[in-house]
């Protein structure tokens, strides 16, 4: 575990002052329409408690628009075949255009791109079901990893405490409806069977799956936050008590680590929330306000995932240095640094030196991190 951390946090120091101060800043407005629909990846999140499986390099879905892109933003309305009006249905269509075009800008990696006529046509309205399915085998995949996780530092699943169901039963129910979205779309093969009670079918459908999976997303993520409160172990904190740093540096460092638990309690709270909203007799009628909810959460969870590995890996790394630190080691650095510069012995000593700033720098700024998002428990 250590040797681990250490890693980690040499990799991280160089750049860990701007990171944090990007944690701790505000998101920008344009990113949030990203974040919003990020429901089931964590592209750009380079850290390991986010467990995806991310479109390839390349692919023509948008950078970082995350597999559920096609949901849309409170924002900017999903492509929505509910939302083609009866005038769209035959012959040329703006509308039509604009939801082939976006769709193509999601596409799966491997799926053929709609060709961009403007007119509804079979391969149009069985595009989304192409997304949905590629969606649940990167939700699936997130789950069983977050499942071995959980396996492998010992947290218990919990699916009957009564908060919804599993997150099996629930992506079943989400590929039940994918399938049915599936059937249905079969009868646009026939182009006089495209008319707006089909479109309503097929939208009915299309939320549906997107539904049970949201649900599954967020009972995966109530056993990531389970295993993620657990980062301030005894281990930690007996490092954290034995290493030569100020003592209300030492004490701020905890303060930094409890706030980071409380935003991990503000977002298991959102979850539960959101996930009685899903859960009611009345989803539909809540669901866009549970994605806006699922949007905050993500947008939080980015700040804490990147936390988290800094904040347990440093205290580990400085505690390796000043192991090594033993005084005929000292001794010898002082001297080659001081009478032999370009010595091999010399680039070694300072190399160490300025690890160890790093470190301290980054160790002190979360300690001083006050006036940050952590502290503030948002």
């Amino acid at each position: 575990m250590a040797a681990v951390a250490v890693a980690a946090a040499f990799a991280a120091a160089a750049a860990v002052a701007p990171a944090l101060a990007q944690d701790a800043g505000a998101i920008k407005s344009e990113e949030q329409a990203v974040f919003s629909n990020q429901l089931f990846d964590g592209r750009g999140l380079d850290v390991p408690w986010i467990l995806t499986r991310e479109r390839p390099t390349g692919s023509a879905q948008a950078a970082g628009a995350g597999p559920a892109a096609t949901t849309g933003t409170p924002e900017q309305p999903e492509p929505s075949l509910d939302r083609l009006s009866a005038s769209d249905l035959s012959g040329y269509s703006p509308q039509v255009l604009m939801l082939q075009s976006r769709l193509n800008a999601v596409r799966p990696p491997g799926v053929p791109p709609i060709e961009l006529t403007g007119r509804l046509d079979y391969q149009t309205l069985a595009f989304p079901g192409a997304i949905l399915g590629d969606d649940l085998q990167i939700l699936s995949d997130r789950l069983k990893r977050i499942e071995a996780l959980a396996k492998n530092e010992a947290v218990p699943d919990s699916p009957g405490d009564g908060q919804g169901p599993s997150w099996d039963a629930a992506l079943r129910k989400a590929r039940e409806a994918l399938q049915a979205f599936n059937r249905l779309a079969l009868q646009a093969r026939a182009p006089g069977r495209i008319d707006r009670r089909l479109l309503l079918d097929l939208s009915r459908r299309q939320k549906e799956a997107e539904r049970w999976s949201s649900i599954a997303w967020i009972e995966g993520d109530k056993l990531r936050l389970r295993v993620e409160s657990r980062f301030m172990t005894p281990d930690l904190l007996a490092t954290l008590e034995s290493l030569p740093e100020p003592e209300a540096a030492k004490q701020g460092y905890l303060r930094a680590g409890k706030a980071r638990q409380r935003l991990i309690k503000s977002i298991e709270s959102d979850d539960a929330r959101e996930l009685g909203e899903l859960t009611s007799a009345s989803w539909r009628s809540r669901f866009q306000e549970a994605r806006r909810t699922l949007g905050s959460c993500q947008r939080r969870e980015l700040v804490l995932d990147r936390s988290l590995r800094l904040y347990a890996a440093i205290p580990y790394a400085l505690a390796e240095i000043e192991n090594a630190r033993t005084a005929p080691r000292r001794w010898l650095d002082g001297i080659a640094l001081r009478w032999f510069p370009h010595s091999r012995r010399a680039e070694d000593a300072g190399t160490r030196r300025q690890r160890r700033r790093e470190l301290e720098a980054a160790f002190l700024l979360i300690a001083r991190e006050a006036s940050t998002a952590f502290a503030r428990g948002s």
